[in-house]
């Protein structure tokens, strides 16, 4: 697997993990993580939803901060809320750069967003029919989380950028911690004839990170 030719969605723990590494890079002089490299030398693309972002504001990042071992870390004299803030500096920086990008909000992919609002025609796995043949087998928890999936597939994958919209092959890479929520992409994230079907290839941050290694 090469990343230069997939496009990477990650999931809140992901996101918050790297964002994390990257804080303490920048913040206390820890290793500089391998993933920073390539983000700067346009390697590797990674795009996550608002629904994740808002996620770690609200649970994940508070839960990483109060569990990690400070003093190993080297946060022993730095208040939980002041290590919040700098996490959340970082991740803004991070998206100001492009460096994450919302699938939302990203302003270069504002001719995406139209064309699948507007030309359902245009939309592979984005669709109602899908969606409603999945929303019995979601876990209600992940149900926002599948659906950014599926529009981040057809946002990042499926349509054209120079030559207008419209359909193109392609794979997204998703990675994620949450081994359930990969199980359900991988065994369940099909129907009859779907098109979904080997698009969307789940990975764990360890395989991602030994992927990156490679590279």
């Amino acid at each position: 697997m090469t990343f230069r030719a997939f496009h990477v969605f990650i999931d809140t723990n992901v996101l918050v993990n790297m964002v994390y590494a990257i804080t303490l890079h920048h913040r206390l002089n820890r290793p500089r993580p391998k993933i920073l490299d390539l983000l700067e030398n346009n390697v590797l693309e990674i795009y996550t939803s608002i629904i994740m972002v808002n996620e770690l504001d609200d649970v994940a990042l508070p839960k990483l901060l109060t569990s990690v071992d400070r003093e190993m870390h080297g946060w022993v004299n730095v208040e939980t809320n002041e290590m919040e803030e700098y996490c959340i500096s970082e991740l803004n920086s991070l998206v100001n750069m492009r460096y994450v990008r919302v699938i939302e909000e990203d302003g270069s992919l504002e001719l995406q967003r139209r064309a699948l609002k507007y030309k359902p025609s245009k939309r592979v796995c984005w669709k109602s029919n899908i969606m409603d043949k999945l929303l019995s087998r979601i876990p209600n928890e992940d149900i926002d989380v599948i659906n950014s999936l599926l529009y981040a597939y057809d946002l990042l994958a499926t349509v054209r950028r120079k030559r207008g919209p419209g359909t193109i092959s392609g794979k997204l890479v998703f990675v994620t911690e949450d081994k359930h929520l990969r199980n359900f992409v991988e065994r369940q994230l099909t129907c009859y004839d779907c098109p979904c079907t080997s698009r969307i290839i789940a990975i764990s941050y360890k395989e991602f990170k030994d992927q990156l290694r490679q590279i």
